[in-house]
């Protein structure tokens, strides 16, 4: 995601610069003008993690500046040495998201399905008013999981078996990706665990960290790209 002055961002989004709406974006890296950085005030020092996100937030409302992807830019991450180092970042990115949340001002209920495939969202549902701000962003992962609950609340009935059937299947999707570019049943397993610790771990600290502040934050799962299966 790149932010730029309006002007250049011509000819990205049908030949016309556009804003995108508030937690309608994801933002795993950025690139940012420094003359923007300094107008929408700098890094704030609360916000120990997440702070390209906080910044993004501010963009949003900033007349200036508009927020932009850019699709063909490629970045490569720098592995964790280990498990426990990989959940530790996983935790602190999600602990301090809720005070970002918190800090746009906005109260009300805010909805979202997020395409696993096409990684955008498909259905959205936004009340702003009072009250607690309640976002969440819904994928396949959450979906899995309800309906292994309902199998088990349903357990000894007709439904148990349909529910528990549907999410084998919508799992079996999720993970199609790391199934295909594993080398092997062993490192399919292993890739699949530490999806699943991952998830949870930032989930989890998403959540406590949100209700820590007042704010209900249930966040996107991680969403695997074609690219793991090349």
């Amino acid at each position: 995601m790149i932010i730029q002055l309006p002007p250049l961002s011509r000819g990205m989004q049908g030949g016309r610069p556009y804003k995108l709406n508030l937690f309608y974006f994801s933002n795993n890296n950025l690139a940012i003008r420094r003359e923007c950085a300094e107008s929408l005030g700098g890094y704030e020092p609360e916000v120990e993690k997440s702070e390209d996100l906080d910044l993004c937030f501010r963009a949003i409302h900033a007349d200036k500046w508009i927020l932009v992807r850019d699709p063909q830019m490629k970045v490569e991450h720098k592995p964790r040495s280990s498990v426990m180092g990989m959940l530790r970042q996983m935790w602190g990115w999600g602990f301090y998201q809720g005070l970002v949340y918190k800090r746009t001002g906005h109260k009300g209920c805010f909805f979202y399905w997020v395409d696993g495939a096409s990684h955008t969202i498909s259905h959205a549902f936004e009340r702003e008013g009072g009250g607690p701000l309640i976002a969440c962003f819904l994928t396949d992962f959450h979906l899995i999981h309800v309906l292994a609950l309902l199998a088990l609340i349903s357990c000894g009935s007709l439904l148990s078996p349909l529910f528990g059937v549907l999410a084998v299947l919508l799992a079996l999707r999720v993970l199609l990706p790391i199934f295909k570019g594993a080398k092997g049943v062993l490192e399919a397993c292993k890739l699949t665990g530490l999806f699943y610790l991952s998830n949870w771990t930032f989930m989890l600290a998403t959540l406590i960290g949100g209700l820590r502040v007042g704010v209900f934050l249930l966040p996107c799962s991680m969403l695997m790209s074609p690219e793991v299966s090349k």
